[in-house]
C-alpha cells in the first residue's frame, strides 16, 4: 500500500473529468433542492398571509390576480420538482446528466427570483419590514439564484447541447430516426 498526499493543491484539482463533473452536477442537485424547500416554505407563508389579510372587507387571496400570482408561483414550482427529479435520478443511476444540469439550474433560477418577487409584492409593506420574515425568504432565494447562474445562461448551454447531440431532447437517450 501507498500513502499519497497532497500540498498546496486545490480539492478539485485532485479530481479529473467525469469525477468532476459529478460533484458539480451532484452540487447543482443540492442547490436546486434548497431552493426548492426555501420557495415552498416562502410560498406556503405567503398563502398563509393572503388568506388572513383583508382588504374592501376580503381576504386579499380572494382576488383574482393574486390567485393567478400565487398559481404561476406554483406551477413554477412543480416544474422546477419535475426537473430535478430527473437531474436526481439520473445521478443516482450513474448515467449523464449535462442537459439536466443545465434544465435545473435555469428553472431553479427562476423560481427564485419569479416566487421570491411574488411574495414580496403580495405581502405588501410587510415584504419590506425586516422586522417580519418574507424577507429573508427573497435574499435566501436571489442568493441561491446568483450561485446557480442565470436562467439565460443556462437555457443558451443547454441549447447548445441539444444541437450537438443527436437526440430527442434532454428528457431521452433515444436517436432520432432520420
Amino acid at each position: 500500500m501507498a500513502d499519497i498526499s497532497f500540498r498546496n493543491t486545490p480539492g478539485l484539482a485532485v479530481l479529473g473529468g467525469r469525477a468532476l463533473d459529478w460533484v458539480n452536477e451532484m452540487a447543482i442537485a443540492c442547490l436546486a433542492s434548497l431552493q426548492q424547500g426555501v420557495t415552498q416554505e416562502q410560498l406556503r407563508r405567503t398563502a398563509e398571509y393572503v388568506s388572513e389579510r383583508k382588504q374592501f372587507d376580503r381576504p386579499i387571496g380572494t382576488f383574482q390576480l393574486v390567485q393567478g400570482q400565487m398559481a404561476d408561483g406554483y406551477i413554477l414550482m412543480q416544474a422546477q420538482r419535475s426537473a430535478l427529479s430527473q437531474l436526481v435520478w439520473r445521478l443516482d443511476a450513474g448515467l449523464p446528466c449535462v442537459p439536466q444540469a443545465h434544465a435545473v439550474r435555469a428553472q431553479s433560477n427562476e423560481l427564485g427570483l419569479k416566487v421570491g418577487r411574488v411574495a414580496q409584492h403580495v405581502h405588501g409593506g410587510m415584504g419590506v419590514d425586516v422586522t417580519y420574515h418574507i424577507h429573508r425568504f427573497m435574499f435566501w432565494c436571489r442568493a441561491l439564484a446568483a450561485e446557480l447562474g442565470s436562467a439565460e445562461q443556462h437555457l443558451q448551454a443547454l441549447g447548445h447541447w441539444l444541437s450537438d447531440n443527436d437526440t430527442l431532447g434532454w428528457k431521452y437517450d433515444l436517436p432520432e430516426d432520420r
